[in-house]
């Protein structure tokens, strides 16, 4: 009776599992890409050479449409690579406050803050 029980619980945990599972999956959803704008390198202030600060990183906003909003967010490379996305692709994304997650090609989550949000349309959300 007591193994029958036991066996009873195991069963029930692996059946819960995959849904539990799925729920996490399912808070991403799929946006696309609208633009990528290389941002301008920083530079230091008050010197008379102004030099980049971090030569080595590049910096772009990323414009992803979400449903009925557009959200940009800054990704950083190291200078001579290039950003893994181009307008027009599809990537999947999951928005939590200011923060934007996006699935890699690997299945890895980046999370990056999000410097703005508009409506598709071009207004800002409500």
């Amino acid at each position: 009776m007591k193994q029958n029980v036991w066996l009873s619980l195991v069963l029930v945990c692996l059946a819960a599992a995959p849904a539990l599972t799925q729920s996490r999956q399912d808070d991403y959803q799929q946006g696309k890409i609208v633009s990528i704008k290389k941002l301008p390198e920083a530079t230091t202030q008050g010197d008379a050479d102004i030099a980049p600060l971090k030569a080595s990183v590049s910096r772009y906003n990323v414009s992803t449409q979400v449903g009925d909003t557009t959200y940009v967010y800054q990704y950083e490379v190291q200078s001579g690579e290039g950003v893994p996305w181009q307008p027009g692709q599809t990537q999947q994304v999951r928005v939590k406050g200011n923060v934007i997650h996006v699935k890699d090609a690997t299945g890895g989550d980046g999370h990056y803050s999000i410097v703005s949000r508009v409506k598709a349309n071009g207004q800002l959300p409500q």
